[in-house]
């Protein structure tokens, strides 16, 4: 999946520079945060008002990064819990049958993605 997103972001980067013709005229749209590299803040006003929005866009982003390790934090803690649970539950030997399986599984998927991203 980061690889497909990759390759688009790329492809989509050679477009805007083919069909602009320019040297400089890229722009990144990040999260509505607009910067066009060709117009930067000249005036007083423009260069605060970039800086007020760079701080927002700082405070969200410290806030997006704690909400993610809260969120890894509660799935690792699931999935202790459960293994311990499903460990109990089958047994040792049919547990490790279990894990087997599943890692079957997700070498497939794993595969079977790889190659769908390198036919497409």
């Amino acid at each position: 999946m980061i690889l497909f997103s990759f390759r688009l972001l790329v492809q989509k980067i050679f477009e805007i520079m083919i069909t602009s013709g320019k040297k400089k005229t890229l722009t990144f749209n990040l999260q509505s945060s607009l910067y066009n590299f060709n117009n930067p803040p000249t005036t007083r006003h423009q260069l605060k008002m970039s800086q007020n929005t760079s701080q927002a866009n700082n405070k969200r982003i410290a806030k997006n990064t704690l909400m993610l390790y809260v969120r890894m934090l509660i799935s690792m803690a699931v999935g202790l819990y459960t293994s311990r649970i499903i460990l109990q539950v089958l047994g040792v030997e049919d547990y490790g049958i279990y894990g087997l399986v599943g890692g079957l599984v997700g070498v497939m998927i794993f595969h079977r993605a790889l190659w769908g991203a390198l036919d497409s």
